[in-house]
């Protein structure tokens, strides 16, 4: 995994399971900023995708008795409004030209 230098952007094949597990190792090392940060480089609806994947895997997880794997996509669809809220903030203070410091500081 290419952890904090991924970028949908660059990427030449993003998918929706790239993306959730990315958020999921943002939240692990960076919490809701660091995810915040990430989904804004992200396309809405990719955004969107990765967090029913999130509850579809956490579903899975536990009906099959895989609590670690469960923990972390649990944690991600928790945390998803806040990522969100944050996610936001963060495009209105890029959009102001506030951010641009902040936004390249897991890079």
């Amino acid at each position: 995994m290419r952890g904090k230098t991924w970028n949908p952007h660059t990427d030449k094949r993003p998918t929706v399971w790239e993306a959730t597990h990315h958020l999921i190792e943002r939240l692990n090392s960076h919490g809701e900023t660091g995810s915040a940060m990430l989904m804004t480089r992200m396309p809405h609806d990719m955004a969107a995708e990765a967090r029913n994947l999130a509850y579809r895997l956490y579903s899975i997880c536990e009906r099959k008795g895989w609590a670690d794997h469960a923990r972390d996509y649990n944690a991600l669809v928790i945390s998803w409004s806040g990522i969100g809220e944050e996610a936001a903030r963060l495009k209105q203070a890029q959009e102001a030209g506030d951010a641009t410091e902040q936004l390249g500081m897991f890079e």
